[in-house]
């Protein structure tokens, strides 16, 4: 039985992280040991270094006395990591240490992350500071395959709904489960670690509703067949309460642990003695570096089954790259990285290959080889992706932070982590967004695609191009005019008090015009309405930015040119380009709201409050502006929809998705998006000189459609036809006047075996189309 609670999130206390935010390689560790030893000797601190492996921390444990006989002192130093024994026997070796610790016994103590987040708690944590180097993963999904014993786990367990389709699951009241860990039943061996992260509460645990009551009600599919999954995000708690808590990690910024734990009250301040002097966010070695990427598809373990006619043989893919990568590497010597299936069948009969089995932190005897691969596909599962979405974590900042910085750290234990080095270096990567991420990294640097050109035959590049500019001198001082007229007219609403419009239907031509007097209030008027769930999207009720005059247009009532003034924008995202992760990412100085369509999957919309009223211009311009900046962060194609940015445009009010687990509402802070600063910022000659085209409004015939579907399915398979194919349907469909919709559901339609709908082409050719390059 699920109990329902508050919707909102679980929160922890308020509480301040220190944190370190430099590059590896830049000696923030170095920082850190020295900043230690100065603590201890001064001021007789006990300080904890929790790093993430055991080479690590024996390195650290040299380092730190080299350190103290460089100056000329002694210092304590306690190292518990055994590497035989039973991670229990080291976490009880720790406890029993950290109780008979006085408070100023002024020693530095060293362990693994591994032992830290086993530890049921830290005695005399009030008396430590607490240093961990390298940002620790703080979520995980485990899937239970007990169609039959689930009766074993399902009485011990209550669930809390937390009203977004998960609930946070705890112990039953009086279920034992301590006494049935303790007496190590093998029936329970397999659900004993998720029983213990209840009890530890090191862990906050979660359940898919719908998928736990579907098997305790004994309504189980085939689809599922028993199958439970639960996740787990670790606790602020876990690193609070400290004398001082401070975390150190490249990109922490981009970390899943910064995201979440912002959300649960915890402030994060730069620990400014440990950070490296003149630190950078980028590396400045980029033009010794030269990045190979395999294909332009997302690397997965599902991609590594693809096949291709290779001499007339169905060869595998990874059989096809393997052939490649030894003939690259030559008799190079070079640190690679596979998932643990290749491992026995990759450069096996290589010598100067080295297989680095472990996570590469704290490896640093590598840093004379200048060749690095990395084949590893780290994905999480779609269940555990669709978790972090509801948490507020999408799937490209999960990559980011669970794929590429593994990789990051994999190509800094190469010669590229020594700083004066000055030999080329040539590392190996899956995929384009790998790449890319290693590109942002190491500006300067090199990159190519090194696969067969068949590998990528079928998959859409993104496009270039400019803004047009003005053709002759009239045209430029016709634009001048419109430009000052347009700065004038957005002055001369400055002072008016902002307004919105909301209306019952899309038929509805009246509408009620609302003051809004309290942003916030406005805002969680929002987060109320997402709560509310219709069987029909009709149901629901609309909304436009724009405060209409009837009588300003002899032809319509609630069209653009009936716009007085507007406020707040709103963006309806169709499906594929960013996902709206991504776009938090990019926007995340603004004050702005992400919620759910009704249509749900990858589909959302984004509301910006801005700072004042905007002209229907205006409201355009700035709505452009965010195109722009989408644009220069690498999503020229991003998926929204380009047909309803007018003031007068409407959208339905926040709900629930028709599929109410893909729903979803979140509200980030920031600085409330200023128009007027836009207007000020922005090249006004193509946001004005050009209007982004809409489809034509036609109808399309039984017989223009099956022409069209048959003309693409009549083209054979192989080097690029079929991808050609299917945009010149979706081209013919959009000249014929189909609209997105019937574009999209025929589009489907002749996509019988679901291949281009897996690659995401459907709407990248609607997103092409939208974009007007097309009439």
């Amino acid at each position: 039985m699920i109990k329902p609670i508050s919707n909102k999130r679980c929160r922890g206390s308020d509480k301040t992280i220190k944190y370190v935010d430099a590059l590896a390689g830049t000696g923030k560790t170095g920082n850190a040991c020295e900043w230690s030893i100065e603590e201890v000797l001064k001021n007789h601190q006990n300080i904890v270094i929790v790093q993430p492996s055991t080479d690590l921390t024996a390195q650290t444990e040299i380092n730190i006395q080299a350190t103290a006989d460089s100056l000329g002192t002694r210092v304590k130093v306690v190292r518990i990591d055994n590497t035989i024994e039973s991670i229990e026997f080291v976490t009880k070796e720790i406890r029993e240490y950290l109780i008979r610790i006085p408070a100023d016994y002024g020693v530095i103590l060293i362990i693994t992350h591994q032992a830290f987040l086993k530890l049921k708690d830290f005695p005399n944590k009030e008396k430590w500071t607490l240093i961990i180097d390298e940002i620790p993963n703080v979520d995980q999904g485990y899937k239970y395959q007990i169609p039959l014993s689930q009766g074993l786990l399902t009485p011990l367990l209550d669930l809390c709904d937390l009203d977004n389709g998960y609930s946070l699951v705890t112990a039953k009241k009086g279920s034992a489960i301590d006494g049935i860990i303790d007496k190590a039943d093998d029936c329970l061996k397999a659900i004993e670690p998720l029983l213990k992260l209840i009890r530890d509460k090191t862990y906050n645990i979660y359940a898919l509703n719908h998928n736990f009551e579907r098997i305790t009600n004994n309504e189980d599919t085939d689809k599922d067949s028993g199958q439970f999954w639960f996740f787990s995000l670790l606790r602020p708690e876990k690193v609070l309460e400290f004398k001082e808590t401070i975390i150190m990690g490249a990109c922490f910024k981009r970390s899943i642990l910064y995201r979440l734990w912002q959300q649960n009250n915890v402030s994060f301040i730069k620990h400014d003695a440990i950070t490296p002097d003149q630190i950078s966010d980028v590396h400045n070695n980029g033009k010794r570096l030269k990045i190979h990427y395999w294909t332009e598809e997302a690397w997965s373990l599902e991609y590594q089954k693809k096949t291709f006619d290779v001499d007339g043989a169905e060869t595998n893919v990874m059989d096809i790259l393997h052939g490649d990568l030894v003939v690259r590497l030559g008799n190079k010597d070079f640190l690679w990285w596979a998932n643990n299936h290749w491992k026995d069948k990759w450069f096996k009969d290589l010598s100067n290959g080295i297989n680095l089995k472990h996570n590469p932190y704290g490896i640093n005897s590598y840093q004379h080889i200048d060749t690095v691969v990395f084949m590893s596909a780290l994905n999480p599962t779609s269940p555990h992706y669709t978790f972090m979405r509801n948490m507020g974590v999408g799937p490209t900042e999960m990559r980011d932070a669970l794929v590429h910085q593994i990789l990051y750290q994999a190509v800094m234990r190469s010669s590229l982590r020594d700083g004066s080095a000055t030999s080329p270096v040539d590392v190996f990567v899956p995929d384009r967004q790998s790449a890319d991420y290693l590109q942002e990294l190491f500006p300067g640097c090199e990159v190519e695609c090194f696969a067969p050109s068949f590998i990528n035959d079928e998959v859409e590049k993104k496009p270039l191009g400019r803004p047009r500019k003005s053709a002759n001198a009239a045209e430029r001082k016709k634009l001048c005019v419109k430009k000052k007229a347009v700065r004038v007219k957005q002055a001369t609403v400055l002072g008016i008090t902002p307004h919105i419009t909301i209306f019952e239907s899309p038929y509805d031509t009246i509408g009620v015009d609302y003051e809004i007097n309290d942003v916030d209030q406005f805002m969680a008027q929002l987060k109320e309405s997402s709560h509310d769930w219709f069987e029909n999207k009709s149901d629901n009720v609309l909304v436009s930015s724009a405060k209409f005059d009837a009588q300003l247009s002899d032809k319509t009532s609630r069209g653009r040119d009936n716009v007085t003034t507007s406020w707040g924008l709103w963006l309806d995202h169709d499906g594929g380009g960013i996902g709206w992760n991504d776009f938090h990412n990019v926007f995340s100085d603004f004050s702005h709201v992400i919620c759910n369509t009704y249509s749900g999957r990858d589909r959302y919309r984004v509301f910006f409050p801005t700072k004042t009223s905007m002209t229907s211009d205006v409201h355009r311009i700035t709505i452009n502006w965010i195109f722009d900046q989408l644009k220069d962060h690498g999503y020229e194609d991003h998926g929204f929809d380009l047909t309803k940015i007018d003031a007068s445009a409407l959208f339905y009010l926040p709900a629930k998705a028709a599929n109410q687990d893909d729903s979803f509402f979140h509200v980030f802070s920031g600085e409330t998006l200023d128009p007027n600063k836009v207007l000020e910022s922005v090249n006004l000659d193509g946001l004005i000189a050009e209007d982004i085209k809409v489809p034509y409004k036609g109808k399309l015939s039984n017989a223009s459609i099956e022409k069209s579907v048959m003309i693409y399915q009549s083209i054979p398979a192989g080097h690029g036809q079929r991808h050609r194919a299917f945009f010149h349907l979706g081209l013919a469909l959009y000249k014929q006047g189909g609209d997105w919709e019937q574009i999209e559901t025929i589009l489907t339609q002749a996509d019988n075996d679901g291949s281009r709908a897996s690659k995401g082409e459907i709407q990248r050719v609607i997103c092409s189309l939208q974009s007007g390059k097309y009439g």
